[in-house]
């Protein structure tokens, strides 16, 4: 083996062939100054019919050679990177100037194939950031920049049968890993610094685990940050340190956390979601909880969190931006809440007899009484019906009926009748007062008779008084010549011998 072999490069590309069994990638660039080797080999895996060429491509600035070389490469790398049934390879290749191996080793025995420059840079796990080194069918570090000219990367665990990708450091490509799952992250495992802190873990199955010491470990969980964590199933946690425990979470905010399953949400910085669902709202008609088990009432999933208020330092955030809601769950805004509260406060009027109006706000009491005991107000305490009675002694200064007037001077009616304390008179008619009754030339119909001495007579018994005294009395002298001495008249007793003297 020549000792001018140089490698002041090492890159992936792309590269064109036809050659059915060598992949489309390759390593060079510049590849000049490399060692062109030809392997071959019989059935696949068994590592016989192997046939090596050595030779150097000098110094010529020609290039002649190198879609062989680029040929060989790809296809050591092809044979040595866990294709099913082929012998496990290990390359070995350093470009660094300081770097001291360039190995191509078959494991079945050990062969070298291209002359081995064993040293401290060809450690598998050792962390590059200067050179390139690619090792063995199980692993592959790469140093500096990384070309995909296709953008596509896949990296499959074939071997623990996860079909899993991790990416990071040794902690993380190390730790468990669930299947269908991603875990891309750098956790303190590195030989080169002793710490041993976690790693970044996809463990769950279809998890994702993105940062450093990033933990997805439940069935399609999401952690995205530094230190973030998804246990729940289906949670997704994104920001440093944000945790789903409860299954459906979702975190979103540095140190944000869901501790509820059922889908509770928490959103933004130091913000917890620990409210359940089946939760009853507020009915600012009873004034205390629902008792509607709807879910418009009632909660059907778990809460969403925009602070957090079971901290002794109570963290609550504005939301802004917020549209009018319309439907019977949407959320109402500020302007909501003033019309509402403007149309509250309005309260109503009241007034009496159309005067005095004054306003009763919302909140305020209206006291229906009565104060000259006329009317009974009353009100029980379970109903809101009020009840006017009248009292049973009733106490007015004026009662109009018609045109009757009853005041505390009396009774009038129309203009023509007056009845009053000292009796009733009728203009143009009878009188009955306390200084006595007068008719007013006018008769007095309908009166019984009168059997008292201080009874009226009616015409009846004057008339049957008249009669008798009509009658008058006889007049007889000696039983003859009797005649009639009517009321009113005279009768002149006399003597006419001169034999009797009559006096009076």
């Amino acid at each position: 083996m020549q000792a001018d072999v140089a490698l002041p490069m090492v890159r992936l590309g792309r590269i064109k062939s036809v050659d059915p069994f060598m992949p489309k990638y390759g390593i060079g660039h510049p590849l000049q100054h490399a060692v062109m080797t030809s392997v071959s080999s019989g059935k696949k895996g068994t590592g016989s019919g192997r046939s090596n060429k050595a030779m150097v491509a000098k110094r010529s600035g020609k290039v002649q050679d190198r879609r062989q070389l680029q040929g060989v490469f790809l296809t050591v790398l092809a044979a040595s990177m866990g294709y099913a049934g082929k012998a496990a390879a290990q390359v070995y290749v350093n470009a660094n100037s300081t770097g001291t191996c360039v190995q191509i080793l078959d494991d079945s025995n050990q062969q070298s194939i291209i002359q081995n420059f064993s040293g401290s840079q060809c450690e598998p796990d050792l962390t590059q950031t200067e050179y390139s080194l690619f090792f063995d069918y199980r692993n592959l570090v790469l140093g500096g920049s990384l070309y995909v000219n296709e953008g596509k990367l896949g990296l499959v665990d074939i071997t623990g049968a996860t079909y899993s990708m991790r990416l990071g450091s040794v902690a993380t490509v190390n730790g468990p890993a669930g299947i269908d799952s991603i875990a891309i992250g750098s956790g303190q495992g590195s030989k080169t610094d002793g710490k041993t802190s976690g790693a970044t873990v996809a463990s769950g199955l279809r998890a994702i685990a993105i940062g450093s010491t990033a933990r997805a470990q439940s069935l399609d969980s999401i952690a995205l940050g530094t230190g973030a964590s998804g246990t729940g199933n289906l949670g997704i946690a994104i920001g440093n340190l944000a945790a789903t425990s409860g299954a459906n979470g979702v975190a979103i905010g540095a140190s944000s956390s869901v501790t509820v399953a059922n889908g509770g949400v928490a959103l933004g910085q130091g913000s917890l979601a620990s409210t359940g669902a089946g939760i009853s709202g507020y009915d600012p008609k009873t004034r205390g909880t629902s008792t509607d088990s709807s879910s418009t009432w009632r909660s059907t999933l778990s809460a969403v969190s925009v602070g957090n208020v079971s901290s002794d330092t109570t963290k609550t955030r504005q939301m802004t931006g917020l549209a009018a809601g319309t439907a019977d769950t949407d959320a109402v805004n500020v302007a909501q809440l003033k019309s509402l509260t403007e149309s509250v406060n309005a309260g109503w009027n009241l007034t009496a007899s159309g005067a005095n109006s004054s306003n009763v706000g919302s909140g305020e009491s209206v006291d229906l009484k009565n104060t000259d005991g006329n009317l009974l107000v009353s009100k029980t305490s379970d109903s809101n019906d009020v009840l006017f009675n009248l009292s049973n002694d009733v106490k007015v200064d004026s009662v109009t009926t018609g045109n009757t007037v009853m005041t505390t001077d009396g009774v009038k009616v129309g203009s023509g009748v007056v009845l009053s304390s000292t009796g009733l008179v009728i203009m143009d008619g009878p009188s009955v007062t306390s200084a006595g009754i007068n008719a007013g030339s006018q008769r007095i119909t309908q009166v019984a008779a009168g059997t008292a001495d201080t009874d009226a007579v009616n015409v009846g018994q004057l008339q049957l008084v008249s009669a008798t005294a009509s009658r008058g009395w006889n007049l007889m002298a000696s039983g003859v010549d009797s005649s009639n001495v009517g009321p009113g008249e005279s009768v002149d007793l006399r003597n006419t011998d001169g034999n009797l003297s009559i006096s009076k």
